[in-house]
């Protein structure tokens, strides 16, 4: 039997293709599902003096998912306090902070 050499090669380029889609897949979950801290973004409202119902009020309940999502996801998450001067959600909490000045 005559093996073509460039179909092997192939074949095992699509392999390892595979394997780092898998294990991408895996890793990604394993740093989603492994990570069972609490979020900074409630440790983020406390330190403003807010609270979730005022941020609900405030931006609504789409961008109040869309503002955990990015906390969830953030690079800087597991060495945040909630105070980080970088946050991606300061525009939510100083907009919630403004409607809700005396």
């Amino acid at each position: 039997m005559d093996v073509d050499f460039t179909l092997v090669v192939m074949g095992m380029a699509w392999l390892a293709i595979g394997g780092m889609l898998v294990w991408g897949v895996v890793d990604g979950l394993r740093k989603v599902l492994g990570n069972s801290s609490p979020l900074p973004f409630f440790a983020a409202l406390d330190g403003r003096g807010l609270t979730l119902a005022q941020v609900q009020a405030a931006v609504g309940v789409g961008e109040l998912a869309r503002a955990m999502r990015r906390c969830a996801r953030c690079a800087s998450r597991s060495g945040c306090a909630g105070h980080a001067p970088d946050c991606p959600n300061e525009p939510i909490f100083l907009r919630a902070q403004s409607r809700t000045a005396p």
